[in-house]
Order: C-alpha cells, then structure tokens, then sequence
C-alpha cells in the first residue's frame, strides 16, 4: 500500500525567526512561509504590515492563507500591471514608513 502526502504551505520547512528578521532587514528574495511572516509580524506587534506575494500556491491553500491576513496572493500568469493596479489601490502607491521615494527608485 502506498501513502500519498499532499503538500501544503503548512506542512513545508519553517524558519526560525531570526532567519526571517534578517530576510526582512537586508531585503532578501528568500522563500519564506507567509504563515511564518504573518505569526512573527503578530508576535511583534506589527500585523498592521501588509502581507502579499504570489508563486506557485494550491488553490486551496489561498483561503487559508487570506484567512491568517495575508492580503493578496498572485498566482502565475499574473500581469505586472495587475500587481501594480493592486498595490495602488490598496497601499495607496505610498513608500514604506522611513523610505523616501528617491530612495524606491
């Protein structure tokens, strides 16, 4: 008999949260959990940040992942000027707390 796994975003490898600190503070593209994101930025006092991303996500998954606070979740084949158009309006296209926009071009 052979036991087939499903993988999920919950089942998979979870950083500590010192790796996901230094992620987040030197900007790195790494591949981190959102539902490690979202408990760490909870822990800290900071579930006001707004989480979004995209990949390859089960689409059973997403529901789940909007359910933690994870604002948007762009599956492949999303445009650019769909993930811009979402940004805008919902972040206002405004810079990040303490970054300038000279400082984002």
């Amino acid at each position: 008999m052979t036991s087939q796994r499903s993988f999920s975003v919950f089942a998979g490898f979870r950083f500590p949260p010192a790796v996901i600190s230094l992620a987040v503070r030197w900007y790195l593209r790494y591949g981190l959990s959102y539902r490690d994101v979202e408990e760490l930025l909870a822990e800290r006092g900071a579930s006001d940040i707004v989480v979004f991303g995209g990949g390859i996500v089960p689409e059973a998954d997403i529901a789940e992942l909007e359910r933690l606070g994870v604002a948007k979740i762009f599956t492949p084949g999303a445009s650019t000027y769909d993930i811009v158009a979402w940004v805008e309006s919902n972040l206002g296209g405004q810079p990040a707390a303490g970054v300038s926009a000279q400082q984002g071009s």
